[in-house]
C-alpha cells in the first residue's frame, strides 16, 4: 500500500512539472542585409539585426540588436532589453532599456495585437 501511495504521488508530479514547461516559449530572428549603390554617394552599407524571446506563462523577455556599417567604418551599434507583462489575451505591458554607443534609455512601453493588427506605443 505505501509503494502505491509513493508511485501515484511521483506520477502526479511528474504531469505537474511536465504542464509548467510546456508554457515556456521561444522565439527569435537574425537578419543579414547587404546593400551595394556606388550612385548614392556611398559604395556598400552592411547591417546585421538581431532579436531573441523567451516567455514563461504571462512575463516575458526580449533582446534586440543593431549594427549598421558603411563602406566597412561602423556607423551605429544597438541592444535593446525589453521584460514584459501580458495584462490580458492580446495586451503586453513593459519596459525596456536601450544602449547605443553615446546614448542609454529606458522607457515603458506597451503593446495591443487584435488578428493581423497590432498598435505598440
Amino acid at each position: 500500500m505505501k509503494n502505491i501511495l509513493t508511485t501515484t504521488a511521483l506520477i502526479g508530479l511528474c504531469g505537474f512539472a511536465t504542464s509548467a514547461i510546456a508554457e515556456t516559449s521561444i522565439g527569435g530572428e537574425l537578419g543579414l542585409t547587404y546593400i551595394h549603390a556606388p550612385d548614392d554617394g556611398f559604395d556598400y552599407q552592411s547591417q546585421i539585426v538581431g532579436s531573441i524571446e523567451v516567455g514563461y506563462g504571462s512575463f516575458g523577455a526580449q533582446a534586440d540588436v543593431n549594427a549598421y556599417s558603411y563602406e566597412g567604418e561602423p556607423s551605429l551599434r544597438t541592444g535593446t532589453l525589453h521584460v514584459f507583462y501580458e495584462v490580458m489575451s492580446g495586451w503586453d505591458v513593459g519596459v525596456a532599456y536601450s544602449a547605443e554607443e553615446y546614448w542609454r534609455y529606458a522607457y515603458l512601453e506597451t503593446m495591443y495585437v487584435n488578428g493581423a493588427n497590432a498598435v505598440e506605443a
